[in-house]
C-alpha cells in the first residue's frame, strides 16, 4: 500500500441539472467526473475525507457557517431537493458517511482563523441536515458507492440574502472562507465547491420549455450559446488561467466580477452558485502564493454551455491536479 500523502487542489465543480446522474445522461460533464479519480484510485491515493460548498445550502446569518454532523452511525441523510424530474432521479440511492471529527475540526480550523483576522464568524454542527443534490450528485460519479468513498462533510454558504448588500463583499467574504480551510489541504482533504460556471436559471428554463429536445438532450441544436455566457466563461478564464497575474491580483478580479464584466449579472443573477467557485479559489490561492510559480490554476472540464445557458466548467486552484 501506497502510504505517500496525496494532496488535491481545492477544486470547483459545475454540477449541472440533476439529469447529469442519470444512466442515459449525455452530459459530456458525466465521464469527466467518472474518470478524475482513476488514476489516484489505482494508487491508492484518495482524499482522507471530502469537504463540500454547495450552492443549494446558504446559513441564515452572514458570519454563521453551518456544518454537517451526522448522529447516527454518521451516515448521512441524501435531499431529493429538485422538483419535476424523471422518477430514475429519486430512486437513485448514494449512502455515504460524514465524520463527526472531520466536521468538529473543520468548525475549529474556521473559527480560529478568523479569530486571528479579528473577524467573528461562528459555526453551527448541524445533526439534521443532509447532502444536497449539490453535493451527492457529482459525488455519486466521482466516488460511486461500490468502490472506497471517503467521508463527507458538506459546508453551508455565509447568508447574502439582503439585496442591499455589497456583491463584492459577498464575494469577498467567501474567499475569506475558502483561505480559513486552506490548511486542511496539506493534510489529505478534498475541497470542492458545487455550483455553476454560469447559472441564469430562469433563462434556461425558458430556453428548455421551448425547445422540442427538454432536458433530454443538454447539446441539441437549438440551445444556442448565449453570449453573456461565453463573455462570462472568458472572464473567469482570462483571471484564473493568466499566470502573469498575481494571486492578489486574480483574487481582485473575481471579486469584482459584476462591475469588471458586463455579463456578470446574466452569468449569475443570485449568487448561489457563484460562491462555491469564490470558496474553492479561496483555498487554492494560499497554495499558489508559496508553491507553484507562475501558477494560479487550470481549467479541468471546459463548459460547453449544456441547455447553451448553464456552464459546466471546472477549475483546479493552487496546484495541479496530479499524482504527487
Amino acid at each position: 500500500m501506497n502510504t505517500t500523502l496525496q494532496r488535491f487542489p481545492p477544486t470547483f465543480i459545475s454540477h449541472g441539472g440533476p439529469p447529469t446522474a442519470s444512466a442515459s445522461s449525455r452530459s459530456k460533464a458525466k465521464p469527466f467526473w467518472t474518470n478524475l479519480f482513476a488514476p489516484f484510485r489505482k494508487e491508492n491515493r484518495l482524499p482522507k475525507g471530502i469537504i463540500v460548498i454547495s450552492g443549494h445550502w446558504i446559513s441564515e446569518s452572514s458570519d454563521l457557517v453551518r456544518i454537517t454532523y451526522p448522529k447516527d452511525a454518521e451516515t448521512l441523510d441524501q435531499i431529493y431537493d429538485f422538483y419535476g424530474f424523471d422518477d430514475e432521479l429519486y430512486q437513485i440511492k448514494y449512502n455515504v458517511h460524514g465524520s463527526r471529527q472531520l466536521s468538529q475540526r473543520i468548525k475549529s480550523t474556521i473559527e480560529s482563523h478568523f479569530a486571528k483576522e479579528s473577524k467573528h464568524i461562528s459555526c453551527a454542527l448541524d445533526e439534521k441536515r443532509g447532502i444536497d443534490h449539490g453535493t451527492w450528485i457529482p459525488l455519486y460519479l466521482l466516488f460511486p458507492t461500490n468502490q472506497t468513498v471517503p467521508p463527507v462533510v458538506q459546508v453551508s454558504l455565509l447568508d447574502h440574502s439582503n439585496r442591499l448588500s455589497d456583491s463584492s463583499k459577498v464575494v469577498q467574504a467567501h474567499i475569506d472562507l475558502g483561505k480559513s480551510l486552506s490548511s486542511l489541504v496539506e493534510e489529505g482533504y478534498w475541497i470542492m465547491g458545487s455550483g455553476a460556471e454560469t447559472h441564469n436559471l430562469r433563462l434556461t428554463m425558458n430556453k428548455i420549455s421551448r425547445s422540442r429536445a427538454g432536458w433530454d438532450d443538454p447539446y441539441h441544436p437549438s440551445f444556442k450559446p448565449d453570449d453573456y455566457v461565453l463573455e462570462f466563461e472568458k472572464y473567469l478564464k482570462d483571471a484564473v488561467l493568466d499566470s502573469k497575474l498575481s494571486p492578489k491580483e486574480v483574487e481582485e478580479r473575481i471579486v469584482h466580477y459584476k462591475t469588471n464584466c458586463k455579463a456578470g449579472n446574466d452569468a449569475h443573477p443570485t449568487q448561489d452558485h457563484f460562491l462555491p467557485f469564490a470558496v474553492a479559489l479561496g483555498a487554492g490561492l494560499e497554495h499558489c502564493k508559496k508553491e507553484v510559480k507562475d501558477y494560479q490554476g487550470s481549467l479541468l472540464f471546459d463548459s460547453n454551455n449544456e441547455y447553451g445557458s448553464l456552464g459546466m466548467g471546472c477549475y483546479a486552484f493552487g496546484f495541479p491536479f496530479t499524482l504527487q
